[in-house]
């Protein structure tokens, strides 16, 4: 898959792939010194929102990309978007995402605190999901943490149920980092719990970040 979206300037150039001599499955993709977005609000804080609009219109044109040609990445999340020698967001891991046929799995290959609800009540992704995540992703970079976490000793489940069963939780107004700008606002949207008020396609939500 990661072929078929090969020389997007929003997904992660992978370089090379196969199989060790030990058959365990490789790539080899871009250096990125910076890491992921989720390196970066781990070490510096919450970004601008001058900064999550930037990193959501590359991700949502990536995804567009990708369900142009029916691919649904399943797993979009700040550990996935990356950040390139040159500042560019790229997202990875588009090569462990499949068509749109072939979509249906088992919930312990997601990450859960970014899993759209449909799919852990175990319902087939879509690019419905995908914009589920972007908003979740969009959504940890201003906030510092993703909508639904884990409380000290608590283990995935209870996380599971609040995001099938709680509302959305606001962005602190208080913060400068939640203050109302346009990619700040296409958060809240694509993570709307149910697929149906999410936008109807990944293509609306750059214009959605935009300034």
């Amino acid at each position: 898959m990661a072929g078929r979206l090969s020389g997007h300037p929003g997904v992660l150039t992978v370089h090379a792939s196969g199989f060790t001599p030990h058959g365990r499955p490789y790539l080899t993709s871009e250096w990125c010194p910076a890491g992921s977005v989720a390196h970066v609000v781990a070490g510096s804080g919450p970004l601008d929102p001058a900064q999550v609009a930037h990193v959501g219109v590359a991700v949502a044109e990536a995804l567009q990309a990708a369900h142009d040609q029916g691919v649904v990445h399943r797993d979009v999340k700040p550990q996935n978007v990356f950040v390139t020698a040159y500042g560019r967001p790229a997202l990875a891991d588009v090569g462990i995402a499949v068509a749109t046929a072939e979509v249906t799995a088992p919930t312990g290959s997601l990450t859960p605190s970014h899993a759209a609800p449909e799919v852990l009540q175990g319902g087939t992704a879509t690019s419905a999901a995908d914009l589920w995540g972007l908003g979740s992703t969009l959504w940890t970079l201003l906030r510092g943490t993703p909508p639904y976490v884990a409380a000290a000793g608590e283990g995935v489940l209870p996380v599971m149920l609040r995001i099938l069963s709680e509302p959305l939780p606001e962005v602190p107004a208080d913060t400068t980092h939640a203050r109302p700008v346009a990619g700040a606002g296409a958060a809240p949207q694509q993570a709307a719990p149910r697929p149906r008020p999410r936008p109807a396609c990944s293509r609306s939500c750059p214009r959605a970040a935009r300034p």
